[in-house]
């Protein structure tokens, strides 16, 4: 980045000059790789760092732990987030403008990565003209592929390629669907309506385990369309129990935080030859390892309603 210069006027501002690709010399291409090491291993070791709240009395081991996968799963929908606002921004090829047109991105991104889970894949489908590296003339190449892998990308897709690009369209689609269920992500953004130490809760006579679980209380936004027509609601807080599945999850950042890598590492090398020529490649990826799940049960809902039996008393049930 230019050095700032002496303002000849301090009355008038100056605007420090800079490199507008200096954007992919500085952005923090590796910052989901280092959150997600960092809370594996804290995880991985808690006896070791819950010593740190000894002072603490409120804190216990427990409350640490369930924090740390609350920060796991907010952290898989901070990944997707930023990978589609990424890869959305550089569709228009206007590299360098990447930073007005990062800070310009709206709520309009949410409905295209909802349009993708839905089945809308047009995204992949489009295709453009790049002048690849070292050639002197434009050759066709699909717009994900150049989005992947800038104009490092082969002209020409071998069996492997053609299987990792595949492999990339589907992991998108799957975190599409990931982050389009709204409930999840907005108790995460907004407000941290969620609960992750209730361990118990029962039905008639049954009581179900929930030490591996969050639980989230909806906001009128997330209700679904039967919620919505309930005409008396005003009495009723809504929940949703997700069963955590922090090994999914942590795999889903991992492949998140490489894609981005890869997209801001390849136009640093591209802008900055001297940089080291370190990329990501996807044709060996088994897609169906990365999905894969093993929770008895994703999620289910409940409703717990206050009951007024007379003006002095009220009981209430789920």
């Amino acid at each position: 980045m230019s050095e700032q210069t002496e303002n000849p006027n301090p009355q008038k501002p100056q605007r420090i000059p800079f490199d507008l690709k200096d954007f992919y010399l500085y952005y923090s291409h590796n910052y989901f790789q280092i959150k997600r090491t960092l809370l594996q291993n804290l995880l991985g070791d808690l006896n070791g760092y819950a010593g740190m709240f000894n002072e603490n009395p409120m804190v216990s081991a427990e409350d640490l732990k369930s924090s740390l996968k609350l920060e796991i799963r907010g952290t898989y929908f901070q990944a997707i987030e930023t990978l589609f606002e990424l890869l959305f921004a550089l569709e228009k090829q206007d590299d360098e403008e990447i930073w007005k047109i990062l800070a310009n991105s709206g709520r309009s991104n949410y409905a295209r990565i909802e349009s993708i889970a839905n089945g809308d894949h047009s995204f992949f489908e489009k295709k453009i003209k790049v002048k690849p590296l070292n050639q002197s003339s434009e050759v066709e190449l699909s717009l994900l592929l150049y989005l992947v892998y800038y104009r490092f990308a082969p002209i020409e897709l071998s069996e492997d390629w053609n299987r990792g690009l595949e492999t990339i369209k589907s992991f998108l689609i799957q975190i599409g669907k990931d982050f389009s269920d709204r409930i999840d992500y907005n108790a995460f953004k907004h407000g941290l309506r969620l609960f992750p130490t209730l361990r118990t809760i029962t039905f008639g006579k049954k009581e179900y385990d929930l030490s591996n679980s969050y639980t989230i209380l909806k906001g009128k936004k997330d209700y679904d369309e039967e919620e919505k027509q309930d005409t008396n609601d005003q009495h009723k807080s809504r929940f949703r129990i997700v069963q955590f599945d922090l090994e999914h999850d942590l795999r889903m950042i991992e492949l998140c935080g490489e894609l981005i890598s890869n997209i801001i590492l390849t136009r640093r090398c591209a802008y900055y030859p001297d940089e080291k020529k370190t990329f990501y490649y996807f044709n060996k990826i088994n897609y169906d390892d990365f999905i894969v799940s093993n929770v008895k049960f994703v999620s289910f809902n409940f409703t717990v309603e206050k009951i007024f039996r007379s003006e002095d008393s009220a009981d209430s049930n789920v």
